[in-house]
């Protein structure tokens, strides 16, 4: 009976170990998904800055088009000493052009970003909360065989007397 207790004993205790190391590892695993979720947020801030960027090359864009074309008039106005003033003018036109379609498809590709960023930080919040409960219900575990095996303990001690 001693040597079944003792077998009882060192098995509970082997479990123990177990739990406890679940228990660092949900830890760990808690530490990592707030390293995550920090520098998901950084970049969706760094996304954001992005699109303050776009917006004002963007209007950047649009000030060389009200330019080009102004430009244009004039070059008209000139007749034929405006003609290689209006091939510039019209360069700037399709430049700024170009430069409004650059930054709109940039700023398309970040707010795709963002939202998949979202999605992400959603996940990573999810994650959290399972892991959270993950180590409580070890911790539970945990406590509940450590009295297991405080009572293993009592009986061997009491058939080690009789």
């Amino acid at each position: 009976m001693n040597l079944q207790m003792e077998g009882l004993l060192s098995a509970i205790s082997e479990i123990v170990q177990g739990i406890v190391s679940v228990t660092e590892q949900a830890q760990d695993m808690l530490e990592v998904q707030e390293q995550s979720h920090k520098a998901a947020t950084e970049v969706k801030v760094k996304a954001n800055e992005t699109k303050e960027i776009t917006q004002f090359i963007s209007e950047v864009s649009n000030q060389t088009s009200l330019l080009g074309l102004n430009a244009s008039i004039e070059a008209a106005h000139a007749g034929e000493y405006g003609r290689g003033f209006s091939i510039v003018a019209t360069e700037v036109r399709k430049l700024a052009d170009h430069s409004k379609t650059a930054s709109n498809s940039i700023e398309k590709t970040m707010q795709e970003m963002n939202e998949r960023i979202d999605h992400i930080l959603t996940k990573i919040n999810s994650m959290s909360s399972l892991t959270e409960a993950q180590a409580a219900l070890t911790e539970e575990v945990n406590a509940s065989v450590e009295e297991v095996s405080t009572m293993s303990e009592e009986l061997l001690s009491i058939l080690r007397t009789l």
